[in-house]
């Protein structure tokens, strides 16, 4: 009996532990759950070595949500079973293509959206740091804003005022 106690007070005390140390709970998911300029990295507030603009520069391709990952591999799973399902194949296929031919490269005034060998260009300017948000003019001048989010997996995310799913990037 005695022991029982003391077993049960351990695990309670090893399971607070634990929530208390997950990231979920303890720290940030997204730099808005940061104070002032502090960012999230890895699932802690920091203040960032660099401006957060300039943490878009690069190449970036397109990230799978969980959702999407989970269509992807279920479509991979359908085919392992059955190599003649068209509507799997399909997606394999069309989802590899994006992954691998989609690319976006940020330079310090213009973004390059590449699908293959077309591209389209477009130029931005910073119009805050925190949170970050950028003004996107086109080719043809139609502006967007487009607030940017970093994920603690690395991801970079752009929520684009009136799009109802935002677009999420993974550095190449």
């Amino acid at each position: 009996m005695r022991r029982t106690r003391w077993s049960l007070a351990l695990a309670a005390t090893l399971a607070v532990s634990l929530a208390w140390s997950s990231p979920a709970l303890a720290g940030c998911e997204k730099d808005t759950d940061c104070k002032g300029d502090r960012i999230c990295e890895q699932g802690a507030c920091v203040t960032p070595q660099v401006p957060p603009a300039s943490r878009i520069l690069g190449v970036w391709g397109i990230a799978l949500t969980r959702d999407e990952q989970a269509q992807l591999d279920a479509a991979r799973a359908a085919l392992r079973t059955d190599p003649s399902d068209a509507t799997s194949k399909m997606m394999v296929e069309m989802m590899t293509a994006m992954l691998e031919a989609m690319t976006i490269t940020v330079t310090e005034t213009e973004m390059v959206m590449a699908m293959g060998e077309e591209k389209e260009v477009a130029r931005y300017v910073v119009l805050s740091q925190r949170p970050l948000a950028l003004q996107v003019t086109d080719k043809d001048g139609d502006v967007e804003i487009l607030d940017v989010l970093f994920g603690t997996d690395g991801t970079m995310v752009w929520v684009k005022e009136g799009e109802p799913k935002p677009l999420a990037l993974k550095r190449k």
